[in-house]
């Protein structure tokens, strides 16, 4: 509680102080930090995806998203809680990981 009064008591300058996150590294930082962390996230997809497909865990994980003989636009939505797990969390973390590694060293 204290720190939400102390945060209404500051001034503009002084929030704004506090949220810094110190000066920007330009364009090819931050194309240098999307690039990578966008390959890391397709990595991670790549490599939930993979784990998936190996025979013990295919059929209880993600033999139903293959269950479609005609693909429609909906195909792609048919999935377990666990299929979805894998492969949205192991990418997403992969590449905020590699987000906030390239943040903490500088870039």
């Amino acid at each position: 509680i204290s720190v939400v009064h102390e945060t209404h008591s500051m001034t503009d300058q002084q929030y704004a102080a506090a949220i810094y996150d110190g000066p920007s590294q330009g364009l090819l930082s931050f194309l240098f930090q999307f690039a990578l962390s966008r390959a890391m996230f397709d990595l991670g997809f790549f490599g939930g995806h993979y784990l998936i497909h190996h025979p013990k865990l295919y059929g209880f994980i993600h033999r139903k998203h293959h269950e479609h003989f005609e693909p429609t636009v909906v195909t792609n939505n048919n999935f377990s809680v666990l299929d979805l797990i894998i492969e949205a969390m192991v990418p997403f973390t992969a590449g905020l990981g590699t987000l906030a590694a390239l943040r903490t060293f500088g870039f």
